[in-house]
């Protein structure tokens, strides 16, 4: 068999040794693989925490009703009440320190938090989530409708 240019070709069998090194070079590949860490997010951190049961994206779902008040938002957090139970909920920022958390107080019960961040930059935002808790805990529910 020859090329446009004229030049031969000839095949070759590839001999057993051949199909070894292929074999090796195979194993060798499957096991890096399987060795690196996969690049995915870590697994949510799914906690119990006034009187419901998620990550923080899930916690965030559940206040999504008609009847969930938006207290307030700056660049850090924002604040929510349910007033299903009076519960009052602050959620990080995307871009904050501590993003993805999440602090909670019910009345009655202990505050809850959530939060990835590091133990200076958790109690930061522990601490300003307390002193909104403070302000919109003083503010009485509205009637119900």
């Amino acid at each position: 068999m020859t090329d446009r240019d004229g030049r031969a070709w000839t095949y070759r069998r590839l001999g057993a040794g051949t199909s070894c090194v292929v074999a090796g070079l195979a194993l060798v590949l499957t096991l890096f693989a399987a060795s690196v860490p996969a690049a995915a997010q870590p697994a949510p951190d799914i906690r119990s925490m006034c009187g419901r049961t998620g990550d923080v994206s899930q916690l965030l779902l559940d206040l999504q009703k008609p009847n969930a008040e938006r207290l307030w938002r700056d660049s850090k957090l924002f604040v929510m009440r349910d007033p299903d139970d009076g519960s009052l909920w602050a959620f990080s920022i995307k871009n904050s320190t501590v993003h993805p958390a999440v602090r909670c107080r019910r009345p009655g019960a202990d505050a809850g938090l959530l939060c990835p961040g590091s133990d200076a930059a958790c109690a930061s935002f522990a601490t300003q989530a307390d002193e909104k808790f403070e302000e919109f805990g003083r503010t009485p529910l509205p009637a119900p409708r």
